[in-house]
């Protein structure tokens, strides 16, 4: 949900910023105007970024997430998401009309590249996992020695 709305959020920043473009700088509700589009951009980026943190918690909490077909397939989709999202966070938008305002193209690209970093880091906690999984069937005992706690059991 938190995507859809940040999603959202920045299509309706890329419109507010349409809008901003036509306004006179020196006309009355320019300043008003000017304090909503930042908060909608604002907005938008703080979404995206709890968004693709709620995704990661979901991704790596989910046990039918293991599978092959998924695990490729996000990381497929996730690697491409995450190069996209950087060339839209690190390339300079253009300016709104006069203003030192730019256009929300941060927002968005901070959207993809949690997304895609969220799915991209699938593979590796279905690893995670299994090696956890793996340690905890084994029998392993802890013995205090001399020279502090000693592991001892089954590897």
């Amino acid at each position: 949900m938190a995507m859809g709305t940040a999603f959202t959020l920045d299509l309706l920043a890329f419109r507010h910023a349409e809008n901003l473009g036509r306004y006179d700088p020196a006309a009355p509700g320019f300043l008003n105007a000017s304090v909503q589009y930042r908060r909608i951009r604002g907005a938008g980026f703080g979404m995206g970024i709890g968004g693709s943190a709620a995704l990661l918690v979901t991704v790596s909490s989910r046990t039918w997430f293991d599978s092959d077909r998924f695990r490729w397939g996000a990381l497929s989709a996730g690697v491409p998401a995450s190069i996209l999202g950087v060339v839209l966070f690190v390339r300079t938008p253009r300016r709104i009309a006069d203003t030192t305002l730019t256009e929300p193209h941060r927002a968005l690209g901070a959207l993809l590249l949690g997304v895609g970093v969220s799915l991209s880091l699938v593979p590796l906690s279905a690893w995670l996992r299994r090696r956890i999984r793996r340690g905890l069937d084994r029998r392993i005992v802890v013995t205090p020695t001399l020279a502090g706690l000693e592991l001892l059991g089954r590897f």
